[in-house]
């Protein structure tokens, strides 16, 4: 009669799956069955020690198999992936159980039910970015019955959460989570006429709940762009789930075809057959440390299938593969060779039905090797094409709806645009149908939310000034970009050509694609024009030159500061407790004696931590509050020790047995107070000295994983393994406790008598600590204000105003600076100088003097005169701040009109003329103006001329694209002509 010592759980991963042991004298007749199948009918003889063991792994093992779906369904249950056994032993009674295709390595003290009940059957990276066609599957055997959930992110900020599908308890289920299913299921949701920016998602979560209470941890796919190489594989994984992913490396094909010949009896020879080995050479593309160690699973599995481009899956068979690792950069690259599992010698290439048109272009050149390989596409609004502009290299990228936007109000003047069914349909004239209009195809495009192309020409930062006679110069640096690329141009002066005598000229200041800066000089006229510009310059400046004229015609400039002298404008400050603001400071001034200082000198500074700063001793790895945190030394504490001595006589078991951040410091103290741990790990970092601080524990489970996501941060960690404080929970605390392996983030449970790395951590308080002087600080300006106040009220139009700066010191993410303009007590215009703007091309951080120009555009002027400026400090600024300010100047125009007010509203001699149909699209001014001097800001937004831009000038009006609201911020800037001026 034999005894059970061991035997299969009722539930098993196949990988895991226990062995029967039994003890017994004689022999064992054992008897496998798989439903009604005979699987096993063996006889086992004991061995020597009296034990019989039987291993049905293997056999099992063989028996079980995951289907890779070759059509589009929504749920799967793998049906194959599962069985039900049942053992006798001696004709006794049977011994059922159920085991499932997969396993899971060192499952410690755990059967398979726990694990399945809180994991999604996958290693692939809980944040997973995809390619839109790419195949998504999630495993899962749900213990309980339950809901798969849904969250699905939209671009646009919002998001929908809601069942995706509903699972019944006890199978083997693959769910499909690829993107085209998704979007599926949100339009059955959402309906027809829902928008694509809501059925179409950008990124989406997945988890599985009993009861409202989630089991498994959220999987997030995100869709991300194709690159030059993807090449899509889908394989059956090592845990019972199936994975999918897109390498992007190269790949190589190498036919290797051997050719089979005879030799007739006439001496001809011939072909009677082909060997076709053909193998395939594919990279992976570089890795991060977590795809590569996931990735390994694709080598491990026995079913693997490569994606063809039409969708179509075909299996393959690796034969051989190889790694390459830099350890320098934690980049990964795998190698492997692979063979199709079926390869005919025969071919299937695609073919269409599409009638061909007639040819084009056979007397002119046409990209033949381009389209000769492309099939016929059905007419979808987010369709690309490839374009060029005969001005530059290389190609762009141009969508249907881009095409649409840009062309259509060229095509639409006396025509109606309707929406009919999603597309965009013109028939009829004016009087025909509705009278949709510009306004309803704008709705329409908005609605794509595609993002469009940036193709603009614009000056984003920096000015011309006008120096002297007719010389000027730009300022440190001019940003702009021409067709949508940036370009920078770096500080240079320039010299009009000498004024015509008899007629005035407009002169423009550019700037080109190759980062230079020039003038391109008008002609001589009664009502002189702007030069055109080619579509590779930008405008930087315009100058009007009176006949004769020895100066601009249309510039003047005030001294706001430069000497703190009466003839400057009249300047004061008031600041906040700690900092110092000095008009008259002698040190380093740009030219002269003198400048501003604002000074920043905190008696005690707020400290300023992050996750990487280099205090109190070591590394900060976690803020737990303003004032406290965790810090990590800054290299290992030990290399090769124990966690605890397993000899000398029990107990063993020391309590130690916290997990979470904070609980660290207790573990290490019941370490230090037992005998057999005192000496071990724990007391490497209890003996650990850094300056003062000496206050160093053993880091609990989660403190270490912490430390794992933040290592990069941390630095001079190694890929080996490390100890935690934590001991395990349960009849196994006495010999294994907590570690985590630094190349991967694998958390187990080892041993205590393994030999294993220590790195030790300690807690800061700022309120208990001796303070460290060379920690950030920063101090929160509430009053700190610059007031320039002018002896009179000066022109907008044409303004500009400029100053010198300079900051040692690098600015916080949130100091800035706010630009005001008033006229008397009323603010007229605003704009901010921070991180998060692009500072006029101004980079703190170098103690040189740097000059910055401010349109006067860019504040959004409500008033077409000024007489203030003042400079504001606002947010948090560093400590020991000695910001420098100098040479203050205000460039303007001359006033034209008169300006008024009536119910509160400025107003100047624009106004715009209602049209017949109603439109606002037109204005007109009361004076001739120069054609191509406009300035228009709309709600502080700079309006940009041209064909498909905000307006245009036609027949000495300006017709805008796109109406504006009557409540509009509307302010415009122009030239009027000399002769009426005159």
């Amino acid at each position: 009669m034999s005894t059970i010592l061991q035997q299969p759980d009722s539930l098993n991963l196949s990988g895991n799956l226990k062995k029967f042991i039994l003890s017994t004298t004689t022999e064992v007749t054992f008897i496998l069955h798989k439903g009604e199948t005979v699987i096993l009918n063996e006889k086992y003889q004991p061995g020597a020690d009296g034990l019989v063991s039987i291993d049905l792994q293997p056999v099992i093992e063989r028996l079980l198999d995951l289907v890779i779906p070759l059509t589009s369904v929504n749920v799967l249950e793998q049906t194959e992936g599962t069985g039900d056994f049942t053992a006798t032993i001696d004709g006794g009674a049977p011994i059922g159980f159920r085991v499932i295709k997969g396993g899971v390595a060192e499952l410690v003290d755990l059967t398979a039910s726990p694990w399945l009940d809180l994991h999604w059957l996958t290693w692939q990276p809980q944040t997973k970015p995809i390619l839109q066609e790419a195949p998504e599957w999630l495993g899962i055997y749900p213990l309980a019955a339950g809901s798969v959930m849904m969250t699905a992110w939209f671009t646009d900020g919002t998001s929908y959460t809601g069942l995706y599908t509903a699972l019944a308890a006890g199978n083997l289920y693959s769910i499909n989570t690829s993107w085209s299913e998704v979007a599926e299921w949100l339009l059955n949701l959402k309906g027809l006429n829902s928008p694509d920016a809501h059925t179409q998602p950008a990124a989406w979560d997945v988890w599985f709940e009993v009861g409202a209470i989630r089991k498994t941890p959220i999987q997030r796919y995100q869709l991300r762009n194709s690159g030059d190489e993807e090449h899509l594989f889908v394989w059956v994984n090592t845990v019972g789930g199936i994975d999918s992913f897109s390498f992007t490396g190269s790949m190589e094909q190498d036919e290797k075809l051997e050719h089979k010949n005879a030799l007739y009896q006439d001496d001809s020879i011939g072909e009677y057959d082909l060997d076709k080995p053909r193998e395939i050479r594919q990279g992976t593309g570089y890795l991060d440390p977590k795809e590569s160690f996931w990735i390994k699973d694709f080598f491990y599995s026995r079913k693997k299938m490569v994606v063809r481009p039409d969708g179509s899956f075909r299996q393959v068979a690796v034969i051989s593969s190889k790694i390459l690792t830099s350890s320098e950069n934690d980049e990964f690259d795998y190698e492997f060779t692979y063979r199709m599992g079926i390869d005919f010698q025969i071919l299937n290439l695609e073919r269409t039905h599409a009638v061909l048109p007639a040819p084009e272009g056979l007397s002119a050149f046409f990209l033949t090797d381009l389209l000769s390989s492309l099939t016929e596409a059905s007419y979808h609004q987010s369709l690309i094409m490839a374009v060029q502009s005969p001005y530059a290299i290389g190609w762009q990228k141009l969508s249907m709806a881009e095409l649409w936007g840009g062309a259509l109000p060229t095509l639409i003047d006396g025509t109606t645009i309707r929406i009919i069914n999603g597309k965009l349909v013109a028939y009829g004239g004016i009087g025909g149908g509705d009278v949709t209009m510009i306004d309803l195809v704008k709705s329409y495009l908005d609605s794509l939310n595609i993002a469009y192309n940036d193709s603009q020409t614009e000056l984003i930062s920096g000015a011309m000034l006008w120096e002297h006679d007719l010389t000027y110069q730009s300022t440190d640096t001019v940003v702009y970009k021409i067709l949508g690329v940036h370009y920078t141009a770096v500080c240079t002066e320039l010299t009009l050509a000498a004024a015509d005598p008899n007629l005035p000229r407009i002169d423009i200041f550019y700037a080109d694609q190759y980062s230079n800066i020039g003038i391109l000089q008008g002609t001589p006229a009664a009502n002189p024009l702007k030069p055109e510009l080619p579509e590779t310059m930008v405008e930087a400046g315009s100058v009007l030159l009176a006949p004769g004229a020895l100066t601009p015609s249309n510039a003047d400039v005030e001294r706001v500061y430069d000497e703190h002298t009466p003839s400057e404008w009249t300047a004061s400050e008031v600041h906040d407790p700690d900092v110092l603001i000095d008009l008259d400071c002698p040190v380093e001034p740009l030219s002269g004696t003198k400048r501003i200082q604002v000074s920043v000198e905190a008696t005690v500074g707020a400290q300023d931590h992050y996750v990487g700063e280099l205090y109190h001793g070591g590394v900060i790895f976690k803020i737990l509050s303003p004032t406290a945190g965790l810090i990590s030394a800054v290299e290992d504490t030990a290399l090769e020790v124990f966690y605890e001595s397993l000899s000398g006589g029990s107990p063993y078991s020391t309590g130690a047995r916290g997990t979470a951040i904070g609980t660290g410091k207790a573990n290490s103290d019941l370490l230090l107070a037992h005998p057999r741990a005192k000496d071990h790990a724990v007391k490497y970092c209890n003996n650990l000295i850094v300056g003062p601080y000496e206050d160093w524990f053993l880091p609990s489970e989660q403190e270490l994983n912490t430390m794992y996501l933040n290592r990069f941060a941390i630095g001079n960690f190694a890929t080996k393994t490390y100890w935690s404080s934590s001991e395990v929970t349960g009849s196994h605390d006495y010999d294994t406790a907590r570690c985590l392996r630094f190349s991967d983030g694998g958390i187990f449970s080892r041993l205590k008598n393994n030999v294993y790395a220590v790195r030790a951590i300690r807690m800061y308080n700022d309120l208990t600590d001796p303070p460290d002087p060379n920690a950030d600080s920063y101090l929160t300006t509430e009053n700190t204000v610059l007031s320039f106040v002018a002896p009179e009220a000066f022109p907008v139009r044409d303004g500009i105003l400029s100053l010198n700066i300079k900051s040692a010191l690098p600015w916080r993410d949130n100091s800035m600076i706010r630009i005001e303009s008033f006229l008397g007590v009323t603010r007229t215009g605003s704009v901010s100088m921070s991180k998060l703007t692009n500072m006029f091309s101004y980079r703190p951080g170098d103690d040189t003097w740097r000059k910055i120009a401010i349109q006067m555009y860019q504040l959004a002027p409500t008033q077409n005169t000024l007489d203030c400026f003042r400079i504001t400090l606002m947010g948090s600024w560093p400590n020991h701040l000695d910001l420098g300010i100098d040479d203050i100047r205000y460039q303007h125009g001359t006033v034209e009109g008169t300006q008024s007010t009536q119910e509160g509203r400025p107003q100047t001699d624009y106004h715009f003329v209602e049209p017949a149909d109603g439109l606002r699209m037109l204005f007109t001014t009361r004076y001739p103006y120069l054609r191509n001097t406009t300035k228009i800001s709309l709600n502080g937004v700079r309006q940009i001329i041209g064909d498909y831009k905000h307006y245009i000038e036609y027949n000495d009006q300006i017709y805008f694209f796109y109406p504006p609201e009557l409540t509009s911020g509307f302010v415009i800037d122009y030239d009027t002509l000399v002769a009426e001026k005159n």
